[in-house]
């Protein structure tokens, strides 16, 4: 009688879901995940950065995202398996943009400029702009070189899709305008000329 029947359900549904989800993490924390052994010519890493959902009364049964997350000093302490001259893309968004510096000065990764991924909408925090954009930081290590310029923006358009899924439009001229061999670092699916790593790779 101290709650409603439809809070209620809502509560032990939101319980439930942060039971399946822990157990995934405790899987997930188990598992071997092998080292890398080769040096890329180019790398892209989408970090596990740590966020939380916004609740919703639409959505009430969210319980944070459904995969590990690490933290900044974490991220600072992987260690970058480049090539002498490697191109580095690393995706980060409005909150640690800063911190995203701060992790390529760690690296030893000179930053050279900012990729932008402008799509369909995104979520507007309370009193402040809509967050319809997120951003790829471009670095090198060595002296890399593109091998086509051609139509290579820094400012890309492309719509939406599953949570943290990046478009394929990003993936199509990173192809074009670098050579070698290529892995996507904390991705969480299959990308034509990449290698993949994670935990859920």
């Amino acid at each position: 009688g101290e709650v409603s029947i439809n809070q209620a359900y809502k509560e032990v549904k939101r319980s439930e879901l942060k039971q399946e989800q822990e157990k995934k993490f405790e899987e997930l924390r188990k598992k071997e995940i092998l080292p890398i052994t080769d040096n890329y010519d180019v790398i892209v890493l989408d970090p596990p950065w740590q966020m939380q959902k916004i609740d919703r009364e639409v959505s009430p049964n969210q319980v944070g995202f459904d995969y590990p997350t690490m933290t900044i000093d974490e991220i600072k302490k992987f260690d970058l398996p480049s090539a002498d001259d490697c191109h580095v893309f690393m995706w980060t968004t409005h909150k640690y943009l800063p911190a995203s510096f701060d992790i390529f000065n760690e690296w030893g990764v000179k930053y050279v400029f900012t990729m932008v991924w402008h799509k369909n909408g995104g979520f507007q925090p309370f009193g402040l702009a809509q967050y319809n954009c997120e951003f790829v930081l471009y670095g090198k290590i060595g002296n890399p070189k593109f091998c086509d310029l051609k139509d290579f923006p820094a400012c890309f358009s492309s719509d939406r899709t599953i949570h943290s899924a990046k478009p394929d439009r990003f993936y199509d001229i990173i192809r074009r305008v670098t050579a070698g061999k290529r892995i996507d670092i904390f991705n969480r699916r299959d990308i034509e000329a990449f290698d993949k790593w994670g935990n859920e790779a």
